[in-house]
Parts: structure tokens; sequence; C-alpha cells
């Protein structure tokens, strides 16, 4: 993230824990949702709250569409808070 220029009023600033805060003016957060979605788990919107919120819809819709799924499949029902084991490497 650091290497390209993604937007021209972004600023970047390094925090401590080795994450980067990320600052942008859009005309409107539409623009920002695709580039979000791309990084999936590895971004979290903090402002403006109706952005972060309408992400939050997004991911949670997701989150629901793989619950609902595993347990249509007959598979028994897993926490969704956690990755099946075959998504972190095991079988």
């Amino acid at each position: 993230m650091k290497e390209s220029i993604w937007h021209p009023s972004q600023q970047l600033v390094d925090l401590p824990d080795g994450a980067c805060l990320f600052t942008v003016r859009v005309g409107h957060t539409l623009e920002l949702k695709p580039w979000v979605r791309q990084w999936g788990p590895q971004v979290e919107v903090l402002a403006p709250p109706a952005f972060r919120a309408e992400i939050f819809s997004e991911v949670a819709a997701t989150l629901r569409l793989y619950h609902t799924t595993a347990l249509t499949d007959g598979e028994p029902e897993r926490d969704v808070a956690h990755p099946p084991p075959e998504a972190e490497g095991g079988q």
C-alpha cells in the first residue's frame, strides 16, 4: 500500500503497531468501495460513520451467506467467527 499512490489527496501515517492510517478526501465514498473490498480483512474503515456502517453491512451479509450455505449443504454449524480448517491450510 505504501508503495503506490492510490489517490492524489492520500495521507499515510505509520502507527506503532505496524499498521498505517490511510486518509483520503473523495467526492463520494462510492469510488472507494471497490478499493476497500479488495483489501478484505486487511482494512478497516474508520470514517465517515455512514461508510463504515455500509461496509459493515456488506461484510455481515457475506458472512451470513457463507454461514447459510454451510448449513444448507448439510455441514455442521460452525462458529462463524472462525474459518473452517480447510481455509487455514488443514484438511
